[in-house]
């Protein structure tokens, strides 16, 4: 095999996943497909025993598994994400995304995605749905990802699992050169990737679960202390903001009532119910899901009951 044989370049970061990183590469070598892939690996300096498992296969399978070790954390300098460490040595003609604390679970995975988008150009992105893990209860959680590939419903939720992601390296590239998500400071590295795709591109879904996307407590999207979600919230705000100013959609979606929605949703789930209400204040057009959340604010025993309903009946 040489650089010109690999059709898939697999990109995962990974910093102290000891406990989940070898079923995270058991999923990458499980893969039965008629070309060549690589698995770039950009381990940032753990601590825990990831770099020695990481040694472990890279040992085993040496012309697949393409580790970067570091010596020094790159995260806390602010050098972030596999647009910085792993997208410049991938050789393959499509990337694929999975983070070292999530896996895959089909076998056949990255040979559906090739081979539907070697058959259709058009497209710039295919992924799947996946099962959501709860570490913190071991325990199986939602299905996450869904149909919603045009960029209006994207602005208003993000559907695509990133650990799904067969997309084409040379549109990623289009994609850094011309947004430069890198300099942005931007707290999530694929939602404006796929807003950008979508303007760009077809996006295509496949709606076969292919994965498990692991929920861990201490994540830049599951933080425990409310104050960082809180700016995560806003994070993703001024990346729909930047699109929609961008591609002239500022009409599109209530930007407003959007953030203040999110805003309400995050406060709810700490149990602020008085800056909840005051979030619910500032949107503009109440949904009815708003109102009910509203109510369940001001009258917490609302909140109580549902959840205990919720819990007889097995949906939580």
């Amino acid at each position: 095999m040489n650089h010109n044989d690999i059709v898939v370049s697999i990109s995962c970061i990974t910093y102290n996943h000891a406990p989940y990183i070898r079923q995270c590469l058991d999923g990458f070598m499980m893969q039965k497909t008629n070309f060549a892939f690589e698995v770039l690996i950009h381990d940032d300096a753990s601590t825990d025993g990831t770099t020695e498992i990481i040694k472990e296969y890279e040992a085993k399978y040496p012309e697949i598994i393409k580790p970067l070790y570091e010596e020094e954390n790159q995260w806390v300098k602010g050098r972030r994400g596999s647009a910085v460490f792993n997208y410049p040595r991938a050789k393959g003609k499509y990337i694929a995304l999975c983070e070292g604390d999530d896996y895959w679970t089909d076998p056949l995975k990255l040979q559906k995605q090739v081979d539907f988008l070697e058959a259709n150009p058009k497209y710039g992105i295919c992924y799947t749905k996946t099962r959501t893990y709860i570490q913190s209860s071991n325990d199986y959680g939602k299905i996450f990802g869904g149909p919603y590939t045009d960029l209006e419903n994207m602005l208003n939720v993000n559907s695509i699992p990133t650990l799904t992601v067969v997309a084409r390296k040379d549109l990623i590239f289009r994609y850094i050169e011309e947004i430069n998500p890198i300099a942005r400071n931007w707290a999530m590295g694929d939602y404006p990737m796929w807003l950008w795709f979508a303007h760009e591109s077809k996006i295509k879904f496949v709606n076969e679960v292919t994965g498990v996307y692991r929920i861990l407590q201490n994540s830049a999207s599951h933080n425990m202390d409310f104050r960082e979600k809180e700016k995560f919230v806003h994070s993703v705000f001024s990346i729909k903001q930047f699109f929609m100013e961008k591609y002239n959609l500022c009409n599109v979606v209530d930007m407003r009532s959007n953030l203040y929605n999110s805003l309400m949703t995050n406060a709810m789930m700490y149990g602020h119910y008085t800056e909840a209400i005051s979030y619910y204040k500032q949107i503009g057009r109440k949904s009815i899901k708003s109102r009910l959340k509203y109510f369940m604010c001001k009258y917490p025993i609302l909140m109580f009951i549902c959840k205990k309903v919720l819990r007889n009946n097995g949906s939580i």
